[in-house]
């Protein structure tokens, strides 16, 4: 199981790296885009972030590391998905 977990990881980061590389700030590309696309990328940048976390416990998973735990905000989740989730339907 921790080898498939550590192969879905590296897969998808790969994936990712590609995705937030599109995002990156350059100042030159985000100037010829209105506003609506650059809220996109801004959108599609915060979803790879979170994606990289996600990966991160995948990885976490196939080493059999201890979990670390921390606080959360579970009403600021709620709100940053609810944010993403409407920023998606805004585009579509």
């Amino acid at each position: 199981m921790g080898r498939l977990a550590a192969g879905i990881a590296h897969d998808f980061n790969n994936l990712l790296f590609v995705i937030l590389g599109y995002t990156e700030d350059d100042p030159a590309h985000f100037a010829r885009l209105n506003d609506a696309d650059r809220e996109g990328l801004e959108e599609i940048r915060k979803a790879g972030e979170s994606a990289t976390h996600i990966t991160g416990q995948l990885l976490k998973f196939s080493r059999k590391d201890l979990a670390e735990p921390c606080d959360l905000n579970l009403n600021e989740a709620i709100a940053d998905t609810a944010e993403l989730c409407n920023g998606w339907r805004a585009h579509r």
